[in-house]
């Protein structure tokens, strides 16, 4: 239904990890768009910012504490984001749940703080990496 493309990541004709991309945008609160956006004029003033999300992600458990997300899926997508030629996009997004903050934090990726993401209960979290910083290598 064009809502988001999944792609499979084989090892030995066997699926390793799966991954969902789809288009999305984010809205930043005031302090973000001042801390992301330094010294772009009117950027500050745009109501969201160019993102692709990532949708869906797992693995088989038989790869579990092997660092793909780290090593191979957040590279992948990375990469994906820059070979779009002609597609702007600033931020990647993931709706985590709650007990997966921690390992996104260590990917670098930040809760986004307006108030249309505020958490309620046990629900996901809205965060985002900023593609403007640099890539650990």
């Amino acid at each position: 239904d064009m809502i988001a493309t999944t792609i499979l990541f084989l090892h030995k004709d066997n699926i390793l990890v799966f991954c969902s991309v789809a288009a999305d945008a984010i809205k930043l609160s005031q302090e973000e768009k001042i801390e992301c956006i330094q010294d772009k004029g009117d950027m500050k003033h745009y109501p969201q910012y160019p993102a692709l999300k990532i949708a869906r992600y797992g693995r088989d458990k038989k790869y579990k504490g092997m660092r793909i997300g780290m090593d191979v899926i957040i590279p992948w997508v990375i990469g994906y984001v820059k070979s779009l030629e002609h597609v702007a996009i600033r931020f990647i997004t993931v709706d985590a749940k709650p007990d997966r903050i921690k390992y996104y934090e260590e990917l670098r990726f930040v809760k986004n703080a307006d108030t249309d993401y505020k958490k309620k209960d046990d629900q996901p979290v809205s965060i985002r990496l900023d593609l403007k910083l640099p890539q650990k290598t």
